[in-house]
């Protein structure tokens, strides 16, 4: 009977029609209905299509800031058979993201994605970023004890950090007041601190196998985690498959490939795995659990590495791309960050990170830019493992078909005029008290706020202060030349595209 059915659906309606029907079923089967029981007020939603057909079928940054003047802190909307509620004010956001009742994930298609195709399908929740419970805690507990252990976020960092520095001033003065396009020198440095770190190894700028590392570099801003294509029941575990996520889904491809290519290398070289890196320490960990049931495997190693790879490069990356560029805007901000560095460190030596402190201008700038290039002004989402009320509402807990994300609107806390000195200005000052000392901030939450908050951080702010401190010592930077682009990403900020050129102070 189904068959005869299936039969005549196929020939009324033709394969288009048919898919499209077959598309609206599985919508309706997983399909949790409209808005729950005193669930955040927002864009109203319909079964299926939740607020889509309000929004004109598109999830934009626009749209997504337009919600808490609309609705309040707690602001809700569906997309599809996901229901979602954005998170505004820095008291609720810290209320909310500071419980553990918050501090799962939900399938995202930069988690799901990547996890299917490193384990040829085998997991879907893996890594740090892309899993919960036990096994997140598990795995964050590990990475941040032996990244300690390695000399994460202290001065035994210091040396490989100069090593890539030195090599990466070299090249620069080498351009001669040439234009330059630093976000490539910048990617070069960093992805060569985080492989080092992760694999042992590091390689020189001409290296073939970099040139391959750099292509594989994945920019999150140019994939819209929010797209609705992504929500459609079954894209994320067929996106692979499917054509008009090709796109999309192509850096992946690439990316996993390379990870899987060296995790190989690695294991057949017998010197890399008796080393003190990152994955010979893993490994180490796989062995000595080998014979029990354990959250330590291969699959889930590839999974960090993965992280450790992209999500430790881009975003610091990103960030000393656009230090270059906002300082070569604000030449008056340039002068005083010279004139810093030479009255404390002087010029016959490079900036250490243990004169951080004593560099307090230094360090607002690069807290400045962050606050100013707001490159993640909405958090991944979370998902909550148990009901929650917050400010009198319901979210309740997440499972299969009712999967609640969530997202910070941290781009409300960078912009409030209550929270800053200046906050429509790229000002250091922000982060200055009235005598001129370094005052941090609590709305500044670029690594994210809570349970979840990014377990890079104390590399990515050595990296940071580093490379900045040292670039700035050594060249003057003016003459931007900004390419034109645009970018309809909500949840990532665009880097500015430019070149520069370049003076050696001395």
């Amino acid at each position: 009977m189904l068959g005869e059915v299936l039969t005549w659906i196929g020939a009324t309606l033709g394969p288009v029609g048919s898919c499209l029907l077959g598309l609206v079923v599985l919508l309706l089967i997983f399909s949790p209905g409209g808005r729950p029981k005193n669930f955040p007020p927002g864009v109203p939603m319909v079964p299926v299509f939740g607020s889509l057909p309000f929004t004109k079928g598109t999830v934009s940054r626009p749209f997504l800031n337009s919600l808490r003047k609309k609705y309040g802190d707690l602001a809700s909307f569906g997309i599809f058979n996901r229901k979602v509620v954005l998170v505004s004010n820095l008291k609720t956001i810290k209320e909310v993201f500071s419980q553990a009742k918050t501090a799962g994930r939900p399938e995202l298609f930069l988690t799901t994605v990547r996890n299917n195709l490193l384990t040829d399908g085998r997991h879907t929740f893996l890594g740090i970023l892309g899993s919960s419970g036990e096994l997140w805690h598990e795995q964050r507990r590990f990475v941040l004890r032996h990244l300690r252990d390695l000399g994460f976020g202290k001065t035994s960092l210091e040396p490989l950090m100069i090593l890539e520095i030195k090599e990466l001033m070299d090249h620069i003065a080498k351009q001669k007041d040439s234009p330059i396009v630093m976000q490539r020198f910048f990617n070069r440095s960093i992805i060569n601190v985080i492989w080092a770190m992760v694999m042992g190894k590091r390689y020189s700028y001409g290296d073939a196998r970099l040139a391959t590392l750099l292509k594989t570099f994945i920019a999150p801003g140019d994939i819209n985690f929010l797209s609705p294509l992504h929500f459609i029941p079954g894209a994320l575990k067929f996106a692979p498959y499917l054509p008009f996520l090709k796109k999309d889904v192509q850096p992946f491809i690439k990316v996993t490939n390379f990870i899987k290519h060296e995790v190989e290398e690695f294991q057949r070289d017998e010197t890399a795995k008796k080393s003190d890196c990152l994955t010979a320490l893993y490994l180490r960990e796989i062995e000595e659990h080998k014979n029990e049931s354990s959250f330590f495997h291969m699959d889930q190693m590839v999974s960090v590495i993965f992280e450790m790879f992209v999500g430790g490069s881009e975003t610091t990356s990103s960030t000393l791309t656009t230090a270059v560029y906002m300082l070569a805007k604000h030449p008056e901000v340039q002068k005083r960050v010279h004139e810093e560095l030479d009255r404390v460190v002087g010029r016959d030596q490079l900036p250490s990170f243990s004169q951080r402190d004593q560099l307090p201008y230094t360090q607002a700038t690069i807290y400045e830019v962050q606050r100013t290039l707001r490159l993640v002004p909405f958090n991944l989402p979370h998902a909550t493992v148990e009901d929650i009320t917050v400010n009198g509402y319901m979210i309740p807990k997440g499972v299969f078909a009712y999967l609640k994300p969530r997202m910070t609107q941290i781009i409300d806390c960078m912009m409030d005029p209550a929270l800053w000195r200046n906050p429509n200005e790229f000002d250091p000052r922000n982060f200055l008290d009235a005598e001129g000392n370094f005052k941090r901030n609590e709305a500044s939450m670029p690594f994210g706020s809570g349970k979840r908050q990014c377990v890079g951080e104390p590399l990515a702010r050595l990296e940071l202060f580093l490379f900045f401190a040292c670039v700035m010592q050594r060249f003057h930077f003016y003459d931007v030349v900004e390419e034109p682009f645009s970018s309809s990403n909500p949840l990532f900020a665009a880097v500015p595209r430019y070149t520069v050129r370049a003076t050696a102070r001395y």
